[in-house]
């Protein structure tokens, strides 16, 4: 498997509990990695807005294109994210970034769920996208 680093220098995969997605935004098949332990580590300051994108149902992480191979930090609404494995991730990363109907990955079945830790490490809620609910967790 290839080494792959995104723009941030963060190579997906070295976050226990890291997530991997796809979306289709206006024709375009987007890849994204969740950045959280390097936005710890390197941004801690932006931790918090992290989590409070988390408690509004939105997905802070690292996305990438055939547009943009390198990715870019982003948020979108997890109800709109496909959650894949990171073996599909750099798959995806290997073949250039391929549009859906070129990939043998599809948008059916569950969608993205989304836990978010607060502050203090706590699991405070999980944002289903399937059913488009918040579940209190802690």
């Amino acid at each position: 498997m290839s080494e792959h680093r995104c723009f941030m220098g963060y190579l997906p995969g070295e976050d226990v509990g890291e997530r991997y997605y796809v979306m289709v935004m206006q024709e375009l098949t987007i890849y994204g990695h969740t950045v959280d332990a390097a936005t710890k580590e390197q941004y801690p300051e932006d931790w918090p807005h992290t989590v409070r994108m988390r408690e509004d149902g939105l997905e802070f992480a690292c996305y990438h294109s055939n547009a943009c191979h390198d990715g870019e930090l982003g948020s979108n609404p997890a109800w709109g994210l496909r959650e894949i494995t990171r073996e599909q991730f750099i798959e995806a990363w290997d073949n250039g970034w391929p549009e859906l109907a070129d990939s043998p990955i599809t948008m059916e079945g569950p969608v993205a769920s989304v836990g978010f830790i607060d502050e203090q490490g706590v699991l405070r809620k999980t944002w289903d996208s399937l059913h488009g609910d918040y579940d209190n967790a802690a």
